[in-house]
């Protein structure tokens, strides 16, 4: 780590004067390092299988001094005069004990084998189908030896067989072979095969958890991006834009319905305006005739209806307008 540490510093050093330089500069340490890292691994895997195989030795040795020791004590009990039948049963099922115990460790070993080292494991599948068969042949030899005092074999012989059925966990009437053994190496390695291809099936569901994952970090990166930069996410649709149009003005109507119902619905009435009153563009004047003088004087349209905003205002206007008018009917009839 130290010296990666070093190589980090002078690369950073390095990008400063001469960045192409320094790139090839990382990538030649980051080989070696790979290398390096490859080795390292390569080696403590070969250390492991070193301990396994020590592992291995040690426990069949063990086994092996068992056998050893019921194989004498039950040899012994067949020579033994007068032969005694109970010593006889005891050290015949220490002995199957034994090859079994035997039994047991080679396929658990096996099974090992094919979840850490699988081509290992098929490279000793015929040697190890060896092993199991010769526990076998010993088994059947030494259920065959009570012959040598036939009448012990006459008692013991059928307990025998039922105990070594039991000791496997298979029923009497099965057979015991080389092929039943097989049979069940072959499961091992469908039971492997399946955790194989269910460790791949979730390592691709891992590498697609983290590629979405990448894409929504790189989306709201881009979407802080845009909005730092005052960019709009969308572009607006023109008939979403036309139906915000429509609904302003149904939002102004509204409005203007409000402001009527608050100003009691008050609306000003037409009001008529002569020409000298207000000074107005002759052309859109509206000439009328006076009922009582007979003469015609030029007034303003109706204006359109407006709602009141300040209703004592607009009375007084009223009034101030009418006596007016009055004012200027009596001038003409004097």
């Amino acid at each position: 780590m130290k010296e990666w540490s070093e190589l980090e510093e002078h690369y950073q050093e390095m990008r400063l004067k001469d960045p192409k330089g320094a790139e090839d500069f990382k990538k030649k340490m980051t080989g070696r390092f790979q290398k390096t890292v490859e080795a390292l691994e390569e080696e403590g895997s070969a250390e492991k299988r070193q301990l396994i195989s020590m592992h291995q030795q040690r426990v069949m040795t063990i086994i092996n001094m068992r056998k050893k020791s019921a194989m004498d004590c039950y040899t012994q009990s067949l020579d033994q005069t007068p032969p005694k039948t109970k010593r006889i049963e005891k050290c015949l099922e220490k002995l199957l004990r034994s090859l079994e115990k035997d039994r047991t460790h080679t396929l658990h070993h096996f099974r090992h084998l094919l979840n850490s080292y699988t081509k290992q494991a098929l490279k000793d599948k015929d040697a190890i189908l060896d092993h199991l068969d010769d526990l076998i042949r010993m088994a059947n030899q030494s259920i065959q030896m009570l012959d040598r005092v036939p009448t012990v074999a006459d008692k013991i012989r059928r307990r025998m067989i039922a105990f070594w059925h039991n000791l496997r966990g298979i029923p009497l009437d099965d057979k015991i072979s080389k092929e039943s053994e097989l049979a069940i190496m072959d499961r091992y390695e469908e039971e492997v095969a399946q955790k194989q291809q269910e460790r791949e099936r979730q390592k691709m569901l891992d590498e697609e958890r983290k590629q979405e994952l990448k894409e929504l970090q790189e989306e709201k990166k881009r979407v802080e991006a845009n909005q730092k930069g005052g960019k709009l996410e969308q572009e607006f649709d023109p008939e979403s834009m036309e139906d915000e149009r429509t609904s302003d003005r149904q939002t102004g109507s509204d409005s203007d319905e409000f402001d009527q119902s608050r100003s009691g619905g008050a609306v000003l009435p037409p009001t008529a305006t002569t020409a000298t009153s207000t000074p107005m563009r002759s052309g859109s004047l509206i000439p009328h005739e006076d009922e009582e003088t007979n003469e015609v004087h030029d007034i303003l349209p109706t204006p359109k209806q407006s709602y009141i905003q300040n209703q004592a205002f607009h009375h007084n206007e009223a009034v101030r307008l009418l006596s007016l008018s009055l004012y200027q009917s009596n001038i003409y009839a004097i």
